[in-house]
């Protein structure tokens, strides 16, 4: 407030705090051991936050002077890498698939190469669940998912093991920042769970939409595209006769005309006395259809 009555505008009043400050304010707890810098002014300055608005807490900050990028000797960019993979795979060879969509975030649970001892499918499953349980809640944190979450956890015939994976997933989120919300096991073994959604996802701050296929994920196939271009061909004629066209595509969609779709063509050109010619466009997208008359 006396700033503000002595200050001539323009002028700054307050200012948030740098990137590295926010780091050792939001992310450090009882459980960080160590600090690693790899850089002379931000280990001064994290030595004077520490020392001016942490005192009295045991944070050692160390300034390492090898050389190459402190990320890749600590595997930081394997893990940044792992956080945007659809798959996430366990130490026992299970994994876990996470699918962001509009609505909400599905995970789901396999066990995969993962078969265990002698004591049984049942303990099989129970170990499986359990380590995808810590995992699916450190995912969370790392892409700081928001909203409405439902996980699929694999199957379980003992309410024990039931209640023992509700309780360790439920001890595994809460040490979550951002705040979680847990709903009991559904009929269909489904967990359901919100988390405060505090800023948008990692994925979305760092991916955009593909441009390609426009966030389908997927594209057709070139025998679609095949059969789509005939229909357009024979469309675009229509009643005409003695006509000569051009049709432009994609190169795989191309050669699949011009080999296995020959007979197609060749039928099309005799019941309309037409002349067709196929040509690949390189920088064609996968379901371009360009067709063009000459005569």
């Amino acid at each position: 407030h006396a700033t503000i009555q002595t200050k001539k505008a323009p002028a700054l009043i307050h200012s948030e705090l740098g990137l590295v400050e926010r780091v050792i304010r939001d992310h450090t707890n009882e459980e960080t051991t160590k600090i690693i810098v790899d850089h002379p002014d931000i280990f001064k300055k994290m030595k004077r936050f520490i020392e001016i608005y942490m005192p009295g807490q045991k944070l050692p900050v160390e300034m390492t002077r090898e050389h190459g990028s402190l990320f890749e000797r600590h595997n930081i960019d394997k893990e940044i890498e792992r956080t945007f993979q659809k798959n996430v795979y366990l130490k026992s060879g299970g994994h876990i698939v996470i699918e962001q969509t509009e609505g909400l975030v599905a995970i789901d649970v396999n066990t995969g190469k993962f078969t265990g001892n002698n004591r049984g499918l049942e303990e099989t499953v129970y170990k499986n669940n359990v380590e995808a349980a810590q995992e699916i809640a450190r995912q969370l944190r790392l892409r700081d998912v928001g909203g409405i979450i439902i996980i699929d956890f694999i199957d379980m015939e003992t309410h024990e093991h039931r209640r023992n994976l509700f309780r360790i997933f439920k001890e595994a989120v809460s040490k979550d920042r951002a705040k979680t919300h847990l709903l009991q096991v559904s009929e269909l073994g489904l967990v359901e769970m919100t988390r405060q959604r505090i800023r948008p996802s990692l994925e979305s701050a760092v991916y955009d939409t593909c441009p390609y296929c426009e966030g389908k994920g997927m594209v057709k196939s070139t025998a679609t595209m095949s059969i789509q271009v005939i229909r357009d061909l024979k469309r675009a004629l229509g009643e005409s006769k003695d006509r000569i066209l051009n049709a432009y595509v994609h190169p795989d969609v191309a050669e699949r005309l011009v080999q296995q779709e020959k007979k197609s063509l060749r039928h099309l050109e005799k019941i309309t006395g037409s002349r067709i010619s196929v040509f690949p466009e390189p920088g064609a997208h996968r379901e371009d259809v360009n067709i063009t008359f000459i005569k």
